[in-house]
Order: C-alpha cells, then sequence, then structure tokens
C-alpha cells in the first residue's frame, strides 16, 4: 500500500534530510581539518643525539633488500621522508635557487660560472637574478647541464628537480632578450640519468662513511639517482650512466651502473645506521662553501688563517641556522625571512652590538623583546670602538674592517669550492679560471637586485669580483650571451682549441722556412741554443707579431662563423678582459673594440659581498690608525683592478677602486689632506695646552701667594 504523502510533508522531509547531510559533511570535514592540524610526523624533541637505525627505501617505495641481483640505491625522500617533512624542507634556501616559492633573492651572493676553456667562456649565472648574472634558462642552458656542470657542489634538488627543465619554457621577458635558444646545444639527458635527489647525508653527516668528493665525482659521472648511496658508503658503483648514448636504439646492458651493498652495514633485520647530527658540522659546510687565496694552494697553505670564530669554537650553523623549513639565516642586517624577529640578532652588528646602531634594519623595529636589541649571543663580546667617530657607521658594514683578505694595493686572488671544485683531488696552481680578486670595497646598494632609493645611504662592504668572457650577440646597447656548447660547434674549425683558448689560440712555432727568411740561407739550421742574441729577439719578434695576426684572424673568423646564423640586424662580438671585441669592416679579418655605450653592462664586471674569513679586532682596518683609510694611497680607494682576458697580446682594462665606487677624488683628497699631519697637530695641541695649563696653574700660584703676603701684612 503506497501513502500518498502531502506534498507539504514531503519538502520538509527532504530539507529536515539535507540539513543532516550538510551537517555531517561539515563535521566529517572538521574531524579532517582538525586531524590535518595535529602533528604528522614523530619527533624525538631531545638535545641528545637520535640514534638512526632505519630501513632504506628506493624511489619506488620497495624495502631495499641488499642480497637482491641488481638492487636500486636508496632515495632520500622515500627513506628520510617517512619521518621527516620532505616537502617543506625542499623548498629551502639551498633547494629553492629556481622556483624561489618562499625566498627573494636578496643580498646578492657567488653566482655560478659556466667555465669553458674550449671557448674562453666565463659566463655568471643565476636564476634570482642577481646583477651581473645571466638565467641559464634565458641564455640556452639546460637545466640537466646546470646540475651536471655544478651539481657536485649542491645538496641535490634546485636546477635538479628538472620542474620546468626546458629553456623554452622560460618566461617570454627572459627569451625576448637573447638568440639563444634558436642556437641552443645544450645536452638535456634527464631521460636517461633522472633527476638529481636530494642528499640529507651531504650536510647532516657526522662524518665516519660519507665522502663528498664521491658525490661530486659521481655526478660528474652522471650517475645522479646513484650518487647518495655511493657518497655514503653503502655500495660500491662499477659503470656510468655517461656511457650511455643519447637515443640509442639499444642500451648495452654493460653500461649501466651496478651497485653492490656493503653487507656489513646492514642489520639482519634490514636496517641500516646512519650517523646523522641535526646541526651539520663545518666540514659539510666548507665542502661547497671553503674560500681560499690562491697562494695558499702552494706553499702558503701554513700561512692561511681560520675564521675567527671557528678559531673560538663556534660553528658555522651557530649563526647560519634554520628551522624544518631549512631557510637559512644569511646574516646580514635587513634579510627578508620567515621568522624576522628571531633573527635580529644573527648578524654582526645584531650579535655584537645589539639594536644601538641598527635603526634602519627593518627586524630590529619589528622586535617588542628588550634582549632583542641588546644582542650578546653565544658570549660575543661588545666592541668598544674607542675613538672611532660614529659616522663610520653609517658608512661601512662590520665585514669592511674586519672580514676577508687585508686590502692591498693589488688585490688577492681566490679560489672557491663551487668554481675550482676545491674537495675534488686535481693538480692546482692557483692560477685556474675564473680569476676572481678581493677585497673590493664597493656600497653594497649599487650592486644590489633590488635598489630602493628609500634605504639609508649605501654602506661599504668588502666584495669579490670576477670579469665575465663569452660569445654574444650586441644590439640595442646591450650584448646578450649566446649558448656556450652552440658556440663551441659553431666555432671549433675556426679556433682550432683543443682544450685552452688562452693558451693555444696564440701559440706560433716558425718552420724552416720561416727560419730561413728571418736568419738567412747560412743560419737558419743552427740549433737554437746556438742563436745570438739579435737571432733570439728576431725570432722573438717574429713570433710576438704572428701571434697577435693569427689571435685575430681566428677570432675574426669565428665571428663571421656566429654572423652567419643570426638575423640582420644582430651583430656578434666576444667578451673579454672588460671589452667587446666585433668584426671590422672589410676583408682584412682585424678586430675592433666596442664603445661602453654599444657594449652595455656586459663588459662590467661580477661582484658580489663577501662575509668571511673574520678576522681578529687586531687585524680589522684601521686598527694602525686613521691613515690607514684617510689617506691617498689607501687601498681603500686606490686598490688597482687588472682584468684578465683570454687573448694573449690585447690591452686589457684596468679600474681603480675608487672608478667603481663612483668617489669624488678631489673631495677625497681635501679631507685626506686633513689626515697627513694629524699626529704632529695632536703632539702640538697637548704642547699649547700643556703650556698653557702651566701659565694658568703660575698666575693662580702667584695670585694665591700675593693674597697670603697681603693677610700676613694686614694682621701685622
Amino acid at each position: 500500500m503506497t501513502v500518498d504523502w502531502p506534498p507539504q510533508f514531503r519538502r520538509s522531509c527532504f530539507i529536515l534530510r539535507s540539513f543532516i547531510m550538510i551537517a555531517l559533511i561539515v563535521g566529517l570535514g572538521a574531524v579532517s581539518i582538525a586531524a590535518d592540524t595535529g602533528p604528522k610526523y614523530a619527533r624525538a624533541d631531545t638535545d641528545g643525539h637520535y640514534v638512526h637505525w632505519i630501513e632504506l627505501y628506493d624511489a619506488n617505495s620497495t624495502k631495499i633488500n641488499p642480497a637482491d641481483a641488481n638492487p636500486r640505491p636508496y632515495s632520500s625522500r622515500k627513506t628520510c621522508g617517512r619521518c621527516h617533512d620532505f616537502e617543506k624542507i625542499v623548498h629551502g634556501w639551498h633547494f629553492d635557487a629556481v622556483e624561489q616559492l618562499k625566498s627573494e633573492s636578496g643580498r646578492p651572493g657567488q653566482p655560478w660560472v659556466w667555465n669553458d676553456p674550449r671557448t674562453g667562456t666565463i659566463l655568471p649565472l643565476s636564476y634570482r637574478g642577481w646583477t651581473g648574472t645571466y638565467n641559464p634558462d634565458a641564455v640556452g642552458i639546460s637545466r640537466w647541464s646546470v646540475t651536471k656542470q655544478f651539481g657536485g657542489f649542491l645538496p641535490g634538488g634546485g636546477p635538479g628537480s628538472f620542474a620546468t627543465s626546458k629553456s623554452d619554457e622560460a618566461s617570454p621577458a627572459e627569451m625576448d632578450k637573447t638568440l639563444a635558444s634558436s642556437l641552443s646545444k645544450s645536452p638535456d639527458r634527464e631521460t636517461i640519468t633522472g633527476s638529481l635527489p636530494v642528499d640529507c647525508m651531504l650536510c647532516h653527516r657526522s662524518g665516519g662513511e660519507y665522502n663528498p668528493e664521491i658525490w661530486s665525482k659521481q655526478i660528474e659521472a652522471e650517475n645522479f639517482e646513484y650518487a647518495p648511496t655511493v657518497a655514503s658508503g653503502l655500495a660500491v658503483i662499477e659503470g656510468s650512466l655517461s656511457r650511455v648514448r643519447e637515443n640509442a636504439s639499444e642500451t648495452d646492458p654493460d653500461d649501466l651502473p651496478k651497485l653492490t651493498y656493503d653487507m656489513n652495514r646492514f642489520r639482519p633485520d634490514g636496517k641500516v645506521f646512519f650517523d646523522i647530527v641535526r646541526k651539520p658540522h663545518n666540514a659539510s659546510c666548507n665542502h661547497c662553501h671553503t674560500n681560499l687565496a690562491a697562494q695558499a694552494i702552494d706553499t702558503q697553505r701554513w700561512a692561511h688563517d681560520d675564521d675567527i670564530h671557528m678559531r673560538a669554537g663556534m660553528s658555522c650553523v651557530d649563526c647560519h641556522r634554520n628551522g624544518l623549513d631549512h631557510e637559512m639565516v644569511r646574516g646580514y642586517p635587513g634579510q627578508n625571512h620567515p621568522q624576522p624577529k628571531l633573527i635580529a640578532t644573527l648578524s654582526c652588528q645584531g650579535c655584537h652590538l645589539g639594536g644601538s646602531l641598527n635603526s634602519h634594519d627593518a627586524n630590529l623595529a619589528m622586535s617588542d623583546n628588550a634582549w632583542r636589541s641588546m644582542g650578546g649571543r653565544m658570549g660575543a663580546p661588545k666592541p668598544l670602538h674607542r675613538g672611532l667617530p660614529p659616522l663610520h657607521f653609517e658608512k661601512l658594514t662590520c665585514t669592511a674592517c674586519h672580514s676577508g683578505p687585508l686590502a692591498d694595493m693589488t688585490p688577492v686572488r681566490q679560489l672557491t669550492s663551487q668554481l675550482h671544485h676545491l674537495g675534488v683531488h686535481e693538480q692546482r696552481t692557483g692560477n685556474e679560471a675564473p680569476a676572481i680578486v678581493a677585497p673590493i670595497m664597493l656600497p653594497i646598494r649599487t650592486i644590489a637586485s633590488h635598489e630602493d632609493s628609500d634605504k639609508p645611504q649605501a654602506l661599504y662592504t668588502p666584495h669579490r669580483m670576477m670579469w665575465p668572457a663569452f660569445w654574444g650577440v650586441m644590439h640595442d646597447g646591450r650584448i646578450d650571451p649566446l649558448e656556450p656548447e652552440s658556440v663551441y660547434q659553431l666555432t671549433r674549425k675556426t679556433l682550432k682549441v683543443k682544450k685552452d683558448l688562452s693558451e693555444e689560440i696564440g701559440e706560433v712555432k716558425p718552420a724552416l722556412s720561416d727560419r730561413k727568411r728571418i736568419l738567412g740561407d747560412d743560419r737558419y739550421k743552427v740549433k737554437e741554443e746556438e742563436w745570438t742574441p739579435a737571432e733570439v729577439d728576431a725570432i722573438d719578434s717574429w713570433i710576438e707579431e704572428q701571434s697577435r695576426f693569427q689571435v685575430d684572424t681566428r677570432i675574426a673568423e669565428s665571428l663571421d662563423e656566429l654572423q652567419k646564423v643570426l638575423p640582420e640586424g644582430k651583430q656578434a662580438v666576444y667578451v673579454t678582459g672588460g671589452k667587446a671585441y666585433r668584426r671590422s669592416v672589410g676583408e682584412d679579418k682585424k678586430l675592433e673594440i666596442a664603445s661602453s655605450a654599444e657594449a652595455g653592462k656586459a663588459i662590467e664586471p661580477t661582484v658580489w659581498p663577501l662575509g668571511h674569513n673574520v678576522r681578529p679586532a687586531r687585524m680589522a682596518l684601521g686598527a694602525s690608525g686613521c691613515v690607514e683609510c684617510h689617506s691617498d694611497g689607501s687601498p681603500f680607494f686606490a686598490t688597482r683592478i687588472d682584468a684578465v682576458s683570454f687573448l694573449p697580446g690585447k690591452e686589457n682594462v684596468s679600474v681603480m677602486a675608487h672608478e667603481l665606487q663612483q668617489a669624488d677624488m678631489n673631495r677625497l683628497k681635501q679631507w685626506n689632506s686633513l689626515f697627513a699631519s694629524r699626529a704632529a697637530f695632536k703632539y702640538f695641541a697637548f704642547g699649547c695646552l700643556g703650556l698653557t695649563t702651566l701659565v694658568v696653574l703660575s698666575g693662580l700660584t702667584n695670585a694665591i701667594g700675593n693674597r697670603l703676603g697681603a693677610n700676613r701684612r694686614r694682621s701685622s
């Protein structure tokens, strides 16, 4: 029997049922949200050392059995990520150079430098948009190539994640700036090597089995996925993915790497011990962040001083801290950080001086805790700076006086881990490219990527400097670099260089016919050691002349080859030594130098501020007196920087520090003249004061004596 309910009753039931369903959905959602806000991962939360006996998992989340016939390398994401928020970690400062999901570019740091001696290329690169650098995507360098070139000194991820790995996915604004995309030959073997995983152990190892040099060499061999496993000493590897040909119809199984795990590292239950520390040791940081004077490579390593903080027993991460998000405290005032109040005292001024001299720092202005303006963390002493006028704190950063090599008229040549592969066993002379020199005192705002006219006056800080060298396209008052591999393919027959352009392009050896023309029929067969001084000079003059001609000819012909693939209105150039060389008009294959207005900023040096090594107070700039800076010959303003060129026999640019600073030298000389006889003036002033005091005392003595005599006479 079917009941025919009234329409009003049916509508009421429908509305009631709808309300019940909505209430259930909202209730379940609230429960879900409550569950999400709870802790997702277990935590130890102890100051003690947590012992990591853990199981290993590969990229497919399969537990690794070392006895398998062909075991896979372990995956840090699938292994460490079982207990740690991996997605939060990999968006930190060391991993987000490409995507920049959370971090801003901030103060410029050391760029990556594409170094190709075959084509004479020294190209500063950065995805962060720092001044003087070029975006690899816009140049046409694939992210796989960036990973292969620099991944040995990166912790993984970043460009190695290949999130948007193709150069044609760069923004239109970037691609409009270069023609490299139409020429790009940059390899991209991502389908063969896979991505470069983040290796937690590169930083968080305690020591033991981990070898960062093996990490670097495995990436050089294109064994990206295998690098964490082999570097940790868990397994040995045979084979290299670099031997696998791209687009090969069949891959030889012998070319594929084979892992053999160390069975002694595994317990019977399959777990492996990882000797992990939460705070990385200095050795972990130094693998990628060592800066060394070039002369220390040869005989003067014993004279190389460590950072004063390291000598005091501190570690890098005492100041350069981070949380689980791995947002590093870079240590400069005004850093844009997710926790600005917490990092306020983790800069030089914030730690040693507190807030008294940091009124311009927005971080301190945001802090409402009194101790944050006090400084003094980790027992840091408060410098008194006796006799130093407060004006210096408005003009100089702390590092201007306390960091880097001692200032000299000729800046010190330096080597760095990332750019010179320190930490990898190689034969070095200290003269390897790129040629980096320091310190150069420059106002920080003049080289910042995001200048802000509302900020206080720029502060002088020491910088490292290098001169770029690359082949490019000149148009509209600027030069855009061409992709290096494309340049090599187009110019290898004209440059005739096998290894190093600077050594080979000007190499000339006279043939017998040349010697006959120079020395004559009677002397051209004589051995070199039997030549007269006049004959040696004649041969040397001929070699010098022929070398200049050969350099011009080969560079001009190479520019002609590049010009063939460029559209009308674009001119091929080669930038080196602070100049841009282009093909002259005519058939004589000569070179001419483009004007600075035509070349734009491409011929200018690339600079970035330095922070370490910090020197003790008695070695600070100005410790020996005011004239250390306030004199006409002071290295602060008079340091001379000579550009380094790949072309022998060419006159390179030479600049003075005050030219880069855009300082008013007439005003400086007038100011310096006040300090020339300042010491003598002080002695003279003190002498005058002493004489005045004696005269006054003598007058007072006479007055008192006369008064006493008068009183005695009246009383008698």
